[in-house]
């Protein structure tokens, strides 16, 4: 019985807090980072993405995630710098990332790239 009224407690306590903190967007993210819904709710690659990357775009991704450089990545694929870096432009596009480090980071989660 005591236990339980802990909890109840416990949940009272959180719920007075959740209201308190409804109207301070700072501290619902840190409340949302906590819970794990941050990702869920802000962050979610596929919420955004307008279309599946095209193959020459997977493969200048693929090679930015294996730590080429724009020039190493046009080298092996026989096109231009400026060519890659539309690519990733069109991919970070696709996947709503902020920068290409994001658009590696959401396409290896997605399985769009190994």
């Amino acid at each position: 019985m005591n236990g339980e009224n802990a909890r109840d407690a416990a949940l009272r306590r959180d719920r007075e807090a959740r209201e308190r903190l409804s109207n301070d967007p700072i501290a619902q993210i840190k409340m949302q980072r906590r819970e794990g819904t941050l990702y869920d709710q802000h962050l979610h690659p596929r919420r955004h993405v307008l279309s599946d990357p095209s193959p020459p775009e997977r493969a200048a991704l693929a090679g930015l995630a294996s730590g080429l450089t724009y020039q190493e990545v046009a080298e092996i694929q026989g096109i231009d710098v400026e060519t890659v870096k539309t690519q990733l432009k069109s991919v970070r596009v696709k996947l709503g990332a902020r920068n290409s480090v994001q658009a590696v980071a959401m396409a290896v989660r997605e399985g769009i790239i190994p």
